[in-house]
């Protein structure tokens, strides 16, 4: 059987913890060494400039504090030297941790003096803690260390931090006035000749814009610290053609795709000049565009004449010429959409699109008329033909009805257009209904297909299944149409209610 017990340790030294009962003999543990308990310092070595702050040095231990608030008692090593010749300050003299915690309140370090001293921490029943605090020169260092700026571009944001001698970042304990100054200040120029960096922070920006081609230097300089410098080179932006259509057809044209752009942001109105190497083949509008201050592109037309190869171009005073754009100007076709599948009887969309030769849909600037055929034109009604794509528009639509069941091969054509056809699969069968007549009075079918039911007479009819309980029942006034699936095979007859048997019809549903 075992039995288990605690152990307090009330003191520093060694003891040995002897365990005896009647009737047993005793037995002893090892010796046990008591040390006192460790308080230690969150940072242990600190590096900050002169001037600079260390923001949230902390004390803690190892166990929870118990019974009342630890205090923790700070110090310095220097401490005997007047406070302003002291290597660092301390916001604070004395740190908390509370009942239950690990860990202390925080104080900030001050860098005052260039030299290195220690931090001490103590409180009664624990071993002091130290940590090495050294200060350095400042510096200032500059991101990014070279740029490259356009000229007209909008000004390009550098920051500058305060940083100790190995280039780590510290914030000021005081304001900082920073200054920036260029070796040539027609090439390149500062929104500001100095900025402030606050109590409490540790960077600012600046912003440059380049004024012509050329290199130049900017010294970033601050009281106290030392200088950091940033290379400058500055050239004239290169001009580009966006979107340029690889292809074009005759009186097609690109509607809000086609545009110059520069790689950045104007500061004023930039002038682009754009032009068509053979006006006759391809035409640009409008020949001068603006790309407007803060952006970096402005759109323009490109519109096809006639068969051929011509370039576009785009020029400015302020830029580098764009790399021409090669447009070639070939036959366009025409793309129908149309279903594969269709039911005889039913009435189907179809539509009709301006393309280039690759397929991509394109704007017309002139009418096309396009006419619909089909290679079963008794057996195939379309809503209207020839149908017209408008200029300034890429489509049209239209429909198409097959009376008959079987495979129908629909084409759309236009003068100077590629033709587009659509093969349909039409299944089920079409019955017309007349006065007192079902036409034709017998239609044969796959199953898993519809039979359509079209009243093109003058008088109310149904097409009534003729068993007791039918199948069917569909009241048809004049113009109207009924539907039916037919799922399994067989023959169903049927009838016309309001005419009798006298007008009946045949659906036989084969596999």
């Amino acid at each position: 059987m075992t039995h288990y017990f605690k152990i307090r340790y009330l003191g520093g030294g060694t003891a040995r913890v002897t365990v005896s009962a009647p009737g047993f003999a005793p037995d002893t543990t090892p010796v046990i060494t008591v040390t006192g308990p460790t308080l230690h310092l969150a940072y242990v070595n600190v590096s900050l400039g002169k001037g600079q702050q260390l923001v949230g040095q902390y004390a803690y231990v190892d166990n929870a504090v118990t019974g009342q608030p630890l205090i923790v008692h700070l110090a310095r090593s220097d401490s005997a030297q007047l406070p302003s010749n002291q290597v660092f300050a301390l916001s604070v003299d004395s740190l908390i941790i509370g009942v239950g915690q690990y860990s202390s309140t925080s104080v900030t370090i001050t860098g005052q003096v260039i030299n290195s001293a220690l931090l001490i921490a103590r409180a009664a029943g624990y071993s002091q803690a130290i940590a090495t605090v050294q200060v350095t020169q400042p510096r200032l260092v500059v991101s990014p260390q070279n740029i490259n700026l356009p000229v007209g571009g909008v000004p390009s944001n550098v920051t500058v931090t305060t940083a100790d001698a190995s280039g780590i970042g510290h914030q000021v304990a005081t304001a900082l006035a920073v200054d920036q100054l260029s070796n040539d200040v027609t090439v390149v120029t500062g929104d500001s000749a100095s900025r402030v960096i606050q109590a409490g922070n540790q960077f600012t920006t600046f912003g440059f814009s380049g004024l012509k081609k050329g290199t130049a230097q900017i010294v970033f300089s601050a009281p106290g610290y030392s200088s950091d410098t940033m290379g400058v080179t500055v050239d004239t932006g290169q001009l580009s053609i966006a979107n340029a259509p690889v292809t074009l057809g005759p009186n097609q044209t690109t509607v809000g795709q086609t545009y110059v752009q520069l790689p950045y942001n104007v500061s004023s109105d930039v002038t682009v000049n754009l032009a068509s190497s053979d006006p006759a083949v391809l035409q640009v509008s409008p020949a001068t565009v603006i790309i407007p201050a803060g952006t970096y592109y402005a759109y323009f037309d490109v519109t096809a004449v006639a068969l051929g190869t011509a370039t576009i171009t785009a020029t400015s005073t302020e830029a580098k010429p764009a790399t021409p754009a090669l447009v070639r100007v070939s036959t366009p076709k025409l793309l129908l959409s149309l279903t594969a599948s269709a039911t005889a009887g039913g009435h189907n969309f179809l539509s009709v699109t301006t393309a280039d030769s690759l397929g991509n849909p394109r704007v017309v600037t002139s009418l096309v008329t396009t006419d619909l055929s089909s290679d079963k034109p008794a057996h195939t009604t379309f809503d209207s033909t020839p149908i017209h794509v408008i200029p300034g528009d890429l489509n049209t639509n239209s429909g198409v009805t097959f009376d008959t069941a079987g495979t129908f091969v629909v084409v759309a054509s236009a003068p100077g257009y590629t033709s587009d056809t659509v093969t349909v699969s039409v299944g089920g069968a079409y019955v017309v209904v007349g006065d007192n007549v079902f036409f034709p009075d017998t239609v044969t079918i796959k199953v898993n297909n519809y039979v359509m039911w079209y009243n093109a007479g003058a008088v109310q009819h149904t097409t009534t299944e003729d068993s007791g309980a039918p199948l069917w029942n569909a009241t048809l006034n004049p113009g109207n149409s009924f539907q039916r699936y037919f799922s399994t095979v067989g023959t169903f007859n049927y009838h016309c209610n309001i005419h009798g048997f006298a007008m009946s019809g045949t659906v036989i549903v084969t596999p």
